[in-house]
């Protein structure tokens, strides 16, 4: 396979801020009215005030360094919590600063994506649709207008921000942008620990640019494999200490729902009717046959895309 090399950015600095304002400006109007939402009183009370590493005495320490020990909030998301804990000094129990610090983040997440867009060298007006998708698509509601889902939107600032830093890495070298990358991914797992997805995506992202596996590539996204295996341990041993949905799922069945879980996701990006806060949970068998579909149009999707990879 031939190397790839990343188109240049055309883009000037003025016209990447100025559509940058555009997005935050669109997700900051369509998220305006949440200012006036309550509490959910699903979780975000759990979250927030019920949460004594929140509204407790212990602080940032509690916060940060008490993973080990038995917690009355058994999820090490030292990061959401934080950021609750800086509002809490502030807002006490008014669901509305909140709320507004939610839509700003989402603000700054849309922008992050339309600027790691932007650095791989997509043409302005594609990055600025995919940012503005993400700015207003109803998929995110759940994510902005749900304090609990904190997790989301703040670990989406620094998920985006290390792909953008990792690029320009690769563009313009410069250690401070790999060191940045590896900082904003850090802090993204911090938020939530599914982020980890970025370190299989960095090395997917070099094996295109090198054209071929390298030993440098492994070497450069070590770093990120390690800190994502570090985290995945540090969050299921905590909370597996906290489960509340039932048995796990078999370990035979679990790329099935994967990939059943793509689809649907995909389905609801393109088709966002009938959007819930939480879907009701499939059936634990290999006999349902949603499993068995989506599984098919994954592996052919991705059978296609290895046949023609070298027209893209």
């Amino acid at each position: 396979m031939e190397p790839i090399s990343l188109p240049p950015v055309r883009a000037t600095a003025f016209r990447q801020l100025t559509v940058s304002l555009l997005i935050a400006a669109a997700a900051v109007i369509c998220y305006w009215n949440t200012r006036e939402c309550e509490f959910v009183r699903w979780d975000d009370t759990g979250y927030v005030m019920g949460n004594p590493l929140v509204t407790g005495d212990g602080g940032l320490k509690s916060i940060w360094l008490d993973v080990f020990r038995d917690k009355p909030v058994k999820l090490y998301y030292p990061l959401v919590w934080t950021s609750y804990w800086i509002e809490y000094q502030y807002f006490r129990d008014s669901p509305a600063g909140y709320h507004v610090v939610q839509m700003v983040l989402h603000a700054l997440a849309s922008v992050a994506v339309f600027l790691a867009i932007v650095s791989l060298g997509a043409p302005l007006l594609a990055a600025a649709t995919a940012g503005l998708l993400f700015a207003v698509h109803p998929i995110n509601v759940a994510s902005v207008a749900w304090i609990a889902e904190r997790k989301n939107t703040l670990s989406a600032i620094f998920f985006w921000g290390s792909l953008l830093a990792y690029v320009q890495f690769r563009r313009n070298k410069g250690i401070w942008r790999y060191i940045a990358a590896i900082a904003a991914f850090q802090f993204s797992l911090f938020a939530k620990t599914a982020c980890v997805v970025l370190a299989p995506i960095l090395l997917v992202t070099d094996r295109l640019l090198d054209g071929k596996w390298t030993a440098r590539a492994l070497a450069r996204t070590a770093p990120f494999f390690g800190l994502a295996l570090t985290m995945g341990l540090l969050t299921a041993s905590a909370e597996s200490q906290n489960r509340k949905s039932g048995e796990p799922l078999e370990w035979l069945l679990r790329p099935f729902v994967a990939a059943a879980s793509l689809v649907h996701y995909i389905v609801k990006t393109i088709f966002p009717v009938d959007l819930v806060p939480v879907y009701q949970r499939w059936p634990a068998s290999l006999s349902e046959p949603r499993y068995w579909i989506t599984s098919a149009g994954v592996a052919v999707a991705c059978g296609l895309a290895w046949k023609f990879r070298r027209k893209f």
